[in-house]
């Protein structure tokens, strides 16, 4: 695989240590860094060509959320001051980890009466 193929135009990136640029402005840019994220993932043969970097951050959200990582930790992690916008954006997200903790709750409780009647049973029989 020839990573100066990849990274086309590296000598014009090494002057501002850019990967992702709007190679007509000359600055990074959504379209740039999609079109830059296109080729590298045609290049490198991965992933869909059609990710996007907002694809990418919400794939990124949803992930940390779905493997119970605090909200309030993604909303910073996203850029967000506060978690109104995660509510909104990751609400499916979220309903599944709150139907996870009711089940680890229901469990739990479960679990705890099951141990009390053991013993409860235990006492009776001494």
């Amino acid at each position: 695989m020839n990573k100066k193929k990849i990274l086309f135009d590296r000598e014009e990136l090494k002057k501002h240590d850019l990967v992702f640029y709007d190679r007509r402005y000359k600055i990074p840019t959504n379209s740039g860094l999609n079109k830059s994220l296109r080729a590298c993932l045609s290049e490198l043969e991965i992933g869909n060509q059609e990710m996007t970097a907002t694809a990418g951050r919400h794939t990124y959200g949803s992930y940390l959320l779905a493997k119970g990582i605090d909200i309030w930790v993604v909303a910073r992690l996203l850029g967000h001051k506060d978690i109104q916008q995660i509510i909104k954006t990751y609400g499916h997200v979220l309903q599944e980890v709150i139907d996870k903790e009711y089940e680890l709750i229901r469990k739990f409780m479960l679990d705890k009466e099951e141990k009390e009647s053991k013993n409860f049973d235990q006492k009776l029989t001494k």
